[in-house]
């Protein structure tokens, strides 16, 4: 079995959620090789009707991951993802702003076109999404 079968057998064998932690004790794996696998259920369970959201516990522990098929996600983890996604747009934003100024006397280029097209697609979803911010 792979490492995304196993977690997915994991996590529907714990429907009440687990955390790194328990998959450290029951399946002996490191907390990197955990974090390296969430994504990939992730993108294999985006063609179902199913998710694997976390919210946090008390305190600073770790976060619980419960394999779902609730439409409504924990605002919590929901709320996490989106300051996430607009922190990464935010850095693809800058970087690809970087790449542009490097490539202002090759304008022409292949990189100089590829990190202007990045800008002004990542310049305009983040314009987009502080209007909706703004508007409600």
């Amino acid at each position: 079995m792979s490492d995304l079968d196993d977690l997915l057998a994991f996590a529907r064998g714990n429907p009440g959620g687990f955390d790194w932690e328990d998959v450290e004790v029951n399946l002996g794996w490191p907390r990197y090789r955990f974090a390296k696998t969430v994504p990939l259920v992730r993108q294999y369970l985006k063609t179902t009707n199913m998710a694997l959201p976390c919210t946090p516990q008390r305190g600073r522990g770790p976060w619980t991951y419960k394999l779902t098929s609730e439409q409504k996600l924990p605002q919590a983890w929901v709320n996490n993802r989106f300051f996430d996604m607009d922190s990464r747009l935010s850095t693809m934003l800058a970087t690809g702003q970087s790449m542009v100024n490097a490539t202002k006397d090759a304008a022409k280029s292949k990189d100089g076109r590829r990190a202007r097209v990045i800008v002004k697609g990542v310049g305009r979803l983040l314009e987009d999404l502080r209007e909706i911010e703004q508007t409600g």
